[in-house]
Formats: C-alpha cells, sequence, structure tokens
C-alpha cells in the first residue's frame, strides 16, 4: 500500500505540473528614410545610417500575453529583451542596454498593439552625463511605435533617470544630438510578429524524475520480498 500512495504521489505531481513557456514578440520597423548622418563625429561610438538599416526589438516574456490587455506600461513583465539600429545590436537588461519605456495594450489574439517600445545602449559604468567629450555620457536609442520608427546613434545624454521597471541605473531619460550623432526614421507601419514559445523546466521534469525513481525503488522492494529466504 505504501508503495502504490508514492506512485500515486508522483503521477499527482506529473498531472498538476505544467511547463511554463517563454514567449518572445518582435517589433521591426520599416526600411529608414529620413536619414541625417553625424558631420563630425569624434568620441563616442559612432554610426552611420543607409535605407539598408531597420529598427527593431524583441521582447521576452515568461509567459505568453493574454488577449485584450489595456494599454499600460509592461516593462516589469519583460524578462529580456534585444533591439538593433542595424548598425549595432544590444541585449539587456544589463550595463548597456535598458528600457525607457514599453507600453502596450493586446488585441484579442494577444499581439500587442497601441505601443511605444524605446530602448537604450549606453555605455557605463560610470554614467556620465553632459559633457559631449566623454563617450561615457553617449547613448544609441531604438524607437518603435505602430506607424513610426526611429533610431538614434551616439546621443548626449543630460540627464539620467530609471523610467521603466528593470531599467539600468545609468538609464538616460533626457538626451539631445549634436553634430556627432546621427539619426534615421521611418514613417511606415511597424509589424509585430510571435516568435515560437520555448519550453522550461518546472516541476514537471522533477516529478518525472522523482516517479522514475519510485517506479524503481518499488521494483528492488519486490525482488527483495519476494527472494527466498536462504537455508540454515
Amino acid at each position: 500500500m505504501k508503495i502504490a500512495a508514492l506512485i500515486a504521489f508522483g503521477l499527482a505531481l506529473l498531472a498538476g505540473s505544467a511547463a511554463a513557456q517563454t514567449t518572445s514578440y518582435t517589433f521591426r520597423g520599416g526600411p529608414f528614410t529620413a536619414i541625417t548622418n553625424s558631420t563630425t563625429c569624434t568620441v563616442g561610438e559612432c554610426g552611420t545610417y543607409t535605407g539598408a538599416h531597420r529598427a527593431t526589438a524583441t521582447l521576452t516574456f515568461a509567459a505568453p500575453l493574454a488577449p485584450n490587455l489595456p494599454t499600460a506600461d509592461r516593462s516589469a513583465d519583460v524578462t529580456a529583451f534585444t533591439f538593433s539600429d542595424g548598425v549595432r545590436t544590444t541585449t539587456g537588461p544589463g550595463a548597456l542596454g535598458s528600457m525607457q519605456a514599453v507600453l502596450f495594450g493586446t488585441d484579442a489574439a494577444g499581439l500587442p498593439i497601441n505601443f511605444l517600445v524605446v530602448l537604450e545602449r549606453t555605455p557605463g559604468p560610470p554614467y556620465a552625463v553632459g559633457d559631449p567629450t566623454d563617450p561615457n555620457s553617449r547613448l544609441s536609442i531604438v524607437a518603435l511605435a505602430p506607424n513610426q520608427s526611429q533610431g538614434v546613434t551616439n546621443a548626449e545624454c543630460s540627464t539620467r533617470a530609471p523610467t521603466a521597471a528593470g531599467s539600468s541605473p545609468g538609464n538616460c531619460s533626457i538626451a539631445a544630438t549634436d553634430s556627432g550623432s546621427s539619426t534615421a526614421i521611418a514613417m511606415t507601419p511597424t509589424i509585430v510578429t510571435l516568435g515560437v514559445p520555448v519550453a522550461v523546466p518546472t516541476m514537471t521534469e522533477w516529478a518525472m524524475i522523482l516517479l522514475a525513481l519510485l517506479l524503481a525503488g518499488s521494483a528492488v522492494l519486490i525482488v527483495s520480498r519476494r527472494r527466498p529466504e536462504a537455508c540454515a
């Protein structure tokens, strides 16, 4: 009876456990059209845009987004992100990658709508401000909205303050461009696509291991009980 109870317990763990699925959503802007490249970039991460470049961002969540969510700050739910302006690709959260804004709702299918996604690439630490000659005072930005996307390389940061949950301490809240900066804009729809959900190991795997151990242990116990006693 004890063996049967243990096996039943393992089966219950299997039935009651489910693997969570991390899910990614990619925001892809159109090719840049309105481009202003830097004329005298000598400090920081210089960059030159072309019509072959575009802004993209991928946000990862611990589970698929629910349908019909109202527009709100979703930055606290982001577990990881990657973004690119076509010149550089940055991942976060971390010392280089930060979230300035992650605002959106979802449609009936759970895809983000009414969104504003602003992600930053910033050197640091230390996180300098207000000094155009200090490379640590510079940053790059990718911004995506439903009908517009933008890339900014090597802007000058004047104020740093976290503006989104999970943002880096070096997050720049106010920045301006100068002759060392490049900017590019696409006035075309940003396409949002759902990535392939990835199963995350949870209690299900542990329950399977436990059940296997229970079954193996019960088999040994049964064999030992059936073994004839040695003659005296």
